[in-house]
């Protein structure tokens, strides 16, 4: 063969190979999303339109895969309360799971962890979902990642889960962050559990939810977290609990409301290692007082936030609020919303 065509070949070999990847829609393509996902390759996109699919899913070893629906008002994966709705185990690429509500999800026996979403030693990518009506018998109601080396889940929110632990949410494991999202009448021993892990816990909101043993927020050996500019409030807990139970490691803890929440401690840090930094925090009307176990922080203030409407959720801030500086927060996850 001469050059010319050896080139030429060699050209085509390399355009088939950098093929582009491909959009695979449900259920114009495929039925269900589970068949469009098993038709899906590496870097491939399935795109799910609205509407509602009593199903459970599963991605297995696909690299770069992306997930995406029509939003979560739009979207909903329904396990019928018969199995987990959505199972990834993918260590060969970034998962992104984005704009689909996931409920009724059930995780039972031994592998009763991740109710809503179960993700193991993959790197999933959460964004724009709700996981909300789900129930594991041990951890993870809403979700459970499992030594997911990196993790992102953002804009999210998860609502009236149940778990022994972790109701909303368990990471074990791994370093990623948590932002904007919204815990909401979870029920379990706490609301979020980050153990082992380096989670940037940061600008999320807290509210409604019931810590039959502990807090909504458990910290066990952190690993460079943080729990920054979050809002924790009307949550009722195990008496003698902190809504923010830091247990050992190193965690900057600071920026945070934390009120009106009921039979809890507003921080609690059970270690004398020195690494947890607490400051710059408004702690206020907290059933059990403002710090049980540990120092408290010559920084944190203690005023009413003044929230605009609890009752509907609405945990902006009124004009007057001592968290705001020139209407914008300066501690919680939201800022001015009323006057």
């Amino acid at each position: 063969m001469t050059r010319p065509l050896v080139v030429a070949a060699l050209a085509v070999v390399f355009m088939v190979c950098q093929s582009p990847a491909a959009v695979i829609s449900v259920p114009s393509d495929h039925p269900t999303i589970q068949q469009g996902i098993d038709a899906a390759g590496t870097g491939d996109t399935v795109l799910v339109a609205a509407g509602l699919y009593e199903e459970t899913l599963l991605i297995g070893e696909k690299g770069d895969f992306a997930l995406i629906g029509a939003g979560m008002d739009e979207t909903t994966v329904d396990a019928g309360d018969k199995d987990r709705c959505l199972l990834i185990r993918n260590p060969n690429g970034a998962t992104l799971i984005k704009g689909i509500q996931f409920t009724r999800g059930f995780a039972t026996g031994e592998s009763g962890n991740g109710a809503g979403i179960l993700a193991e030693s993959s790197y999933p990518v959460i964004e724009s979902c709700r996981l909300a009506l789900n129930e594991s018998d041990n951890e993870g109601g809403g979700a459970q990642l499992t030594q997911c080396t990196s993790f992102t889940i953002r804009d999210c929110v998860f609502e009236s889960n149940k778990a022994i632990a972790g109701s909303a949410l368990t990471i074990l494991g791994g370093r990623g962050s948590v932002t904007g999202s919204r815990f909401l009448r979870n029920e379990g021993a706490v609301s979020v559990n980050l153990s082992f892990t380096g989670t940037q816990f940061d600008n999320n909101l807290l509210a409604h939810n019931t810590c039959t043993d502990f807090g909504p927020i458990g910290c066990l050996v952190s690993l460079s977290g943080s729990v920054r500019n979050n809002t924790i409030a009307y949550n009722s807990g195990g008496a003698g609990s902190g809504a923010i139970i830091a247990q050992s490691g190193e965690n900057d803890i600071a920026g945070n409301i934390i009120a009106f929440n009921q039979d809890l401690f507003a921080l609690q840090v059970a270690t004398l290692d020195n690494l947890i930094r607490i400051n710059d925090n408004v702690l206020f009307e907290n059933d059990g007082g403002d710090y049980t176990g540990t120092y408290g922080s010559p920084q944190d203030r203690h005023a009413d936030p003044m929230f605009c409407d609890p009752n509907t959720d609405d945990f902006t801030l009124k004009a007057g609020s001592p968290c705001l500086e020139n209407g914008r927060a300066v501690a919680g996850a939201y800022g001015k919303g009323c006057d």
